[in-house]
């Protein structure tokens, strides 16, 4: 089971609508050791963050 990150980490807001769109999902990338987060918006658009 993965771990969200917590809400004070992540202060995104939807460059369309304003709002704070909702964590999906993790995924680690072996290659490069990076994590990406997936998140959604209620309004539709997706953005994604890369950490190390």
């Amino acid at each position: 089971m993965e771990n969200q990150p917590s809400q004070a980490s992540i202060a995104l807001t939807c460059s369309d609508c304003g709002r704070r769109p909702k964590f999906v999902t993790s995924i680690l990338v072996p290659r490069t050791a990076r994590t990406i987060r997936l998140f959604t918006c209620e309004c539709g658009k997706r953005n994604w963050i890369e950490s190390e």
